[in-house]
């Protein structure tokens, strides 16, 4: 009888140490696709400000890398443009440290050739690089990378103020939810109903607007240096499974 109990606590303690392998596994894939994501929003982003590409290069970009790489997953034209939404919510309390755009980082580069500007802006962000503003620093700076992308687009969209946002990534990452909760607790306004909690969060933090997208100018030129700089379809891949 010992030996039985003996091994059902062993298979116990093993379950145990396989989902927290998972769960950690889990974590680190999220943190790589949300930095990778961020990186291609300011990318995309800055393009659209700087040489004014519009609606027609980013469907381009989609084909041309779903050409480059088969099986990509994330990068169709809709999702370029949420990463660019999802790098735009938050600049303005992100910071990226000056050293990361003075140092360059191994990109799939094996068959291309690069300019070093454009290398430099597409160069991911090491999450040792990301500072969070001080007012958000205690409040989600623990908690903001244990979100999926599709938790942070569905709470940007569906909130008007900081305070709001915030309050959705404290509880999604503590509590646990999943993406169906989330959208749950947002029609239902769990924040306007949390009481004195979300009083606090106004005192605390600004009740900005959220950044929109703006309109798209139209424009057919893409450059093919872009082309190759996201990670290879078998790396993406495992990322993905």
């Amino acid at each position: 009888m010992e030996s039985i109990a003996n091994y059902s606590e062993s298979i116990k303690a093993l379950k145990s140490a396989i989902l927290s392998s998972r769960y950690k596994a889990a974590t680190f894939v999220n943190k790589e696709l949300l930095l990778l994501y961020f990186t291609a929003g300011k990318f995309i982003s800055e393009k659209i400000k700087k040489e004014k590409w519009g609606a027609k290069v980013i469907d381009n970009l989609s084909t041309d890398l779903q050409a480059e790489l088969p099986g990509l997953r994330g990068f169709s034209a809709t999702g370029i443009k949420r990463m660019r939404f999802f790098f735009e919510s938050w600049e303005k309390h992100i910071y990226i440290k000056p050293s990361a755009t003075e140092q360059l980082s191994v990109i799939y580069t094996d068959e291309i050739t690069i300019s070093p500007t454009v290398l430099d802006q597409t160069q991911l962000i090491d999450i040792e690089d990301i500072e969070f503003s001080p007012t958000l620093l205690d409040k989600i700076g623990s908690y903001f990378f244990k979100l999926s992308f599709s938790h942070h687009i569905e709470l940007i969209l569906a909130t008007e103020t900081l305070a709001e946002r915030v309050y959705y990534i404290q509880k999604t990452a503590t509590a646990f939810w999943s993406l169906t909760t989330l959208k749950h607790q947002l029609k239902n306004k769990s924040f306007s109903n949390s009481g004195s909690l979300s009083n606090n969060f106004s005192k605390t933090i600004s009740n900005e607007e959220l950044m929109g997208i703006s309109t798209y100018k139209t424009s057919t030129t893409l450059p093919k240096a872009f082309k190759g700089l996201i990670p290879d379809a078998e790396t993406f891949k495992k990322l993905m499974d």
